[in-house]
């Protein structure tokens, strides 16, 4: 009798951790979902790029804007191409900036999924991956500010894959389950190649280094092998020349160690290093670490459990240490590991038994991570919306020169993020609509280029700029953090100062001045 109610009790207690499990990732997720949806602009660098990118290829056939004027579009099923793919239907329902949120929120429901499947496989040695809740703060990473769309996007789709992978390395999947998995592959090739190339790397160490035997050996490395083949022809069909100039000729370099490595601590740091960390944020973390710490020294872990996730960090860990930063066209290339390994440490916790008291604290620690991400998010939002007035005195359809003397925020690391507010004079195109500016990006798969015979003059340094060089070709310059004197230098050359907002200036020609000439 006694027997069958200590397993009566044991079972009530494994369903009840269940459910304070699953209530705490939707907490967690709710949290999450709150950035994206809290404020009008996203905190994040490159965003208003691939935003105003989209723009263009919703609005191309518009008559009440100019777009087709400057640019030409090509939305095809390609490399790089799923980001834009999924917003023109979106854009074309709802606004462009509904589109993208609507986006980023498949991302935090995809970073869920991950979690999910951490408790799946979780569930056959009936624990709680109370360490799969680090997925939430994970994902608000060093390339979410940064503001790499497709690559950040493609992030959770890797390790889902990667995690399919490994459950057909310890069973035999149905076909239909094997087809799946080649749609992941799919889907990293058009979102983006450089998540292809990770995930043959990552598979193939983890297939390597986590064999049991030889007879599961082809079962894990034919689907490397198979995206390798694919990434083989993408890349032999390379793209051409893009009508927008290269910034930089092709080259191979390395960052210094310490500056690589400390790119990897932001994430524990609060996403600021070189002048402050926020101590808090090293606090939370610090009180994960000891947990989890604390839990592999008491209770035996089978290797079996954590040696694919182990191989995953260990071979993401490596690629980002030894990995050049700047490979031929393409910068960041080995700090895009960064987030792959915070990921990969992620899905080893979640491997860890931990206690419930110790879950609870966990997801405490990750829900409080969330929130101070959270804070940090709204202020860097609310540093972009004061371009918002400015934007307001400007008229549709025009063509527009940033100059940008300072684009950091008060709220991210400076030295590591010094551009974080560089790209915001795209809003423009999208609040007011139409109109051109001579920034995008100078990548041929990119699904918008410049129309032959258009070449606008690029901004060049800022500190070089001259006004009499540029002004007959744009109506308006978008000023931010002007040097003392600026003002004048305009206005002694034709321009006067429509308006202003926090760093922001708006500067056009002088009434009865209209010498515009396209380039």
């Amino acid at each position: 009798m006694s027997s069958r109610t200590n397993s009566t009790g044991a079972r009530s207690s494994t369903s009840s951790t269940r459910t304070l499990f699953i209530l705490c990732v939707l907490l967690t997720l709710a949290a999450s979902l709150w950035p994206i949806w809290g404020h009008r602009f996203l905190p994040m660098q490159d965003y208003p790029q691939h935003l105003f990118l989209s723009y263009v290829t919703a609005t191309y056939d518009d008559p009440s804007v100019n777009c087709r004027l400057f640019y030409q579009v090509n939305l095809a099923f390609r490399p790089y191409m799923l980001w834009y793919l999924c917003m023109k239907p979106l854009a074309l329902l709802f606004s462009v900036e509904t589109a993208g949120k609507m986006i980023f929120s498949v991302y935090i429901l995809l970073i869920t999924a991950l979690v999910i499947a951490a408790a799946n496989r979780s569930a056959e040695r009936s624990v709680q991956p109370w360490g799969a809740l680090l997925f939430y703060p994970f994902a608000f990473n060093q390339m979410y500010f940064m503001g790499f769309t497709n690559y950040v996007m493609s992030l959770p789709i890797l390790f889902i894959a990667l995690q399919d992978l490994e459950k057909h390395a310890r069973q035999a999947l149905p076909a239909w389950r094997l087809a799946l998995h080649a749609l992941f592959i799919l889907l990293l090739l058009i979102n983006h190649p450089f998540t292809l190339l990770v995930y043959i790397a990552l598979a193939g160490s983890a297939s390597i280094f986590s064999l049991r035997d030889l007879k599961s050996a082809p079962k894990t490395l034919i689907p490397a092998v198979f995206a390798g083949l694919v990434f083989i022809v993408y890349y032999a069909a390379e793209h051409g020349p893009s009508s927008a100039p290269l910034a930089s000729s092709w080259e191979i370099s390395w960052w210094n160690i310490r500056g690589t490595l400390g790119y990897y601590l932001l994430m524990f740091t609060g996403m600021r290093l070189t002048t402050s960390v926020d101590w808090i944020v090293v606090f939370l973390w610090s009180i994960c670490a000891a947990i989890f710490l604390r839990s592999w020294r008491r209770n035996k872990v089978a290797l079996e459990d954590i040696r694919w996730p182990c191989s995953l960090f260990v071979a993401s860990l490596a690629g980002f240490v030894i990995l050049p930063f700047w490979f031929g066209y393409y910068s960041y290339f080995n700090l895009r590991l960064a987030p792959v390994s915070h990921f990969a440490l992620a899905l080893v916790l979640s491997r860890l038994q931990i206690s419930r008291q110790a879950g609870i604290k966990v997801a405490v620690c990750s829900m409080l991570l969330i929130l101070l991400s959270i804070r940090t998010q709204a202020k860097i939002s609310c540093e972009a919306e004061t371009i918002l007035p400015v934007l307001a005195k400007m008229k549709k359809n025009s063509l527009v020169l940033p100059v940008i003397f300072d684009g950091s925020s008060e709220n991210l690391d400076p030295v590591y993020f010094y551009q974080v507010h560089t790209h915001e004079a795209y809003y423009y195109h999208i609040v007011r609509g139409g109109g051109a500016n001579p920034t995008i990006f100078p990548n041929a798969m990119m699904p918008v280029q410049y129309r032959p015979g258009f070449s606008p003059l690029p901004p060049g340094e800022p500190a070089k700029f001259s006004v009499q060089r540029y002004k007959p070709f744009y109506d308006y310059f978008l000023v931010r953090s002007s040097p003392q004197g600026f003002k004048e230098t305009m206005f002694s050359n034709g321009c006067t100062l429509s308006a202003s907002s926090g760093h922001w200036q708006l500067f056009s020609k002088r009434s009865g001045v209209d010498d515009r000439q396209l380039p």
